[in-house]
């Protein structure tokens, strides 16, 4: 067999074996993960909503996440706090530095507050897993200029 040959059939090899492994790595479970949407936390209800369902997953995973989305009239000045309650005691607060928008007017910005700091984008993170979602959110401070703000639960298996 000559040199380029080998070679060929080498590299062939070496392709084969290589998507063997992947074939391999494949069989495993793929992470599924699913977003659970919630209430809107408007002025009218003091930026508040209450999480009143019983089929929600526990965070407790670093891909797991509550999901904050403002929607600001102007550029927020200070952080905005998300407080977590459930039976009339807190158990998350959360003080959220939203980044700054290039727009002087109108920004909108999402938190993500994970179990895993590097996974948080405003600086808070959930300290305690697993942690139940359902209960009550209010925010507490940062709302002068907010207009409205959603709420959702990302949870992977």
């Amino acid at each position: 067999m000559s040199h380029g040959r080998t070679q060929t059939w080498r590299r062939a090899g070496v392709g084969l074996a290589l998507l063997l492994v992947s074939a391999c790595s494949e069989a495993v479970s793929p992470e599924t993960c699913r977003r659970y949407d919630n209430a809107a936390l408007v002025p009218d209800r003091g930026f508040s909503v209450l999480v009143d369902r019983t089929d929600l997953p526990r965070l407790d995973d670093g891909a797991d996440r509550i999901e904050l989305s403002m929607l600001f009239a102007q550029q927020p000045t200070g952080p905005v706090e998300l407080v977590h309650m459930v039976d009339g005691r807190e158990v998350g607060r959360w003080s959220l530095r939203t980044p700054l928008s290039e727009h002087k007017f109108a920004a909108f910005v999402t938190c993500w507050i994970a179990p895993h700091p590097g996974a948080s984008n405003c600086g808070a993170f959930v300290d305690e897993v697993p942690h139940a979602v359902g209960g009550y959110y209010y925010l507490s401070a940062g709302t002068a200029s907010l207009v409205e703000a959603g709420l959702a639960f990302y949870v992977c298996n």
